[in-house]
């Protein structure tokens, strides 16, 4: 996409807010950008015919793929997360919404992407992780971004990973990152006292994925243990990310920070707003018994991790 046509996207897409916003003022209501988001994207969806992928080979012999999962109702709104990656400056080779084997989905808006570009793929439910590993097995050699169902990326999300990517091939590119904070004892402290969005040059060994805003897994990045579900359906079955970190552990691999250009408040994305309230966040996250805690010690002492993060 040349200069000029991002300026005239960015020119539309601030003219338009500034008339949605002033509309809704009128009537005393409030319009959040997640809103005016899912308004635009909704009417995309319906109605446009543009080719959602991209034919064009960024990676030498590897395709750029897309993938992400999405589970009961979800499922019937995941379609806003997928466009907002059609949408995107750089469009992947190919987008994947795995979906449980038994589910049957009718949606005007995941069709119309269909002949777009989009594939739906049926496989056995393994919860969050299903993101990626079922990618993982089917495009070992691929490159693999994950996103969530929940969220509305940037336009150059995709084409900024992968710009990271290039420049560091061998280490897992994350626009969104925790760092595993240490007690006095030397012991890890409770996740959410982990600091998030620090510079990976210093603490590369115990940077942590948050994959929400945009997640790029480089081929062979993690342990063959990743599809275990044996043990990940035990030791902490919704905190996919918890689990992928572990398996880059085991592999020597790197997790990085990418920077926004926007700032660390501003990075892969916003959150759908409406889609949260039932989002894993509010389950792993609870501060009266944060999930992810036990999560994270449970297959830190399945595979004594202790020793690779310093």
């Amino acid at each position: 996409m040349s200069f000029w046509s991002r300026l005239q996207s960015f020119f539309h897409f601030y003219r338009n807010l500034h008339s949605i916003m002033d509309d809704s003022m009128k009537t005393n209501e409030v319009m959040t950008l997640s809103d005016y988001w899912e308004f635009q994207y909704t009417h995309l969806a319906q109605h446009s015919s543009e080719k959602g992928i991209s034919s064009v080979p960024y990676v030498k012999g590897k395709q750029v793929i897309v993938s992400l999962t999405s589970h009961g109702n979800r499922i019937l709104d995941s379609f806003l997360a997928i466009e907002s990656i059609m949408q995107g400056t750089m469009k992947p080779n190919r987008i994947i919404l795995w979906l449980p084997e038994d589910k049957e989905i009718h949606s005007c808006f995941l069709e119309n992407q269909q002949r777009r570009g989009l594939e739906i793929r049926y496989v056995k439910d393994m919860g969050p992780h299903t993101k990626l590993i079922p990618a993982l097995k089917e495009f070992p050699e691929d490159i693999v971004i994950t996103i969530d169902d929940d969220m509305f990326y940037r336009p150059d999300m995709v084409e900024h990973l992968l710009q990271a990517y290039k420049k560091d091939s061998s280490s897992i590119q994350a626009y969104r990152v925790a760092v595993i904070t240490k007690d006095n004892q030397e012991k890890i402290e409770s996740y959410l006292k982990w600091k998030q969005y620090v510079h990976p040059e210093k603490t590369t060994n115990r940077n942590v994925i948050i994959g929400c805003e945009g997640c790029l897994y480089p081929p062979h990045s993690l342990s063959e243990e990743v599809s275990n579900e044996d043990v990940f359906r035990v030791l902490c079955p919704f905190a996919d990310d918890i689990w992928f970190t572990a398996m880059a552990l085991m592999n020597g691999t790197s997790i990085c920070h990418v920077e926004s250009r926007f700032g660390n408040g501003c990075a892969g994305g916003i959150m759908n707003l409406r889609m949260q309230r039932s989002g894993l966040v509010h389950l792993n996250e609870n501060p009266r018994e944060c999930r992810n805690d036990f999560q994270i010690r449970a297959v830190f002492d399945k595979y004594n991790l202790y020793p690779l993060i310093g």
